[in-house]
């Protein structure tokens, strides 16, 4: 994600997964967060077409692991779990990754309660 403000990465995937973004709590969980680099307070409005395109077989990747159980144990036995756990650390690593990178924001103002519309 881009900040309209100084056109850098608004925020670090770590930053993204670990924090609140220096912002409160209740703040973060609405969507809002300030640029890591100028302190811009934004807001996420959505994310892009492309998050589709790793979403979708992102969950029909997981209902096949979920479909093809049985057949898999026949094959891996009892490393099953070990390769199914790795298929979806993968999985789950890639959509996290989709979903930070596709993220659209905008321009909040901290003072008034209007937004100006800037998404990327």
């Amino acid at each position: 994600m881009i900040c309209p403000s100084c056109n850098q990465s608004a925020s670090y995937l770590l930053r993204s997964a670990f924090s609140f973004h220096g912002v409160s709590r209740s703040k973060n969980i609405q969507g809002f967060f300030k640029c890591q680099r100028c302190g811009t307070l934004l807001r996420v409005t959505g994310y892009g077409k492309r998050f589709l395109l790793f979403y979708i077989p992102a969950i029909l990747l997981l209902g096949l692991i979920g479909f093809s159980y049985r057949y898999l144990s026949a094959i891996f036995g009892n490393d099953v779990g070990l390769v199914l756990g790795v298929l979806m650390l993968v999985t789950f690593t890639a959509l996290t990754i989709s979903i930070w990178k596709n993220t659209r924001v905008e321009k909040v103002d901290a003072y008034a309660t209007t937004t100006t519309n800037s998404s990327t």
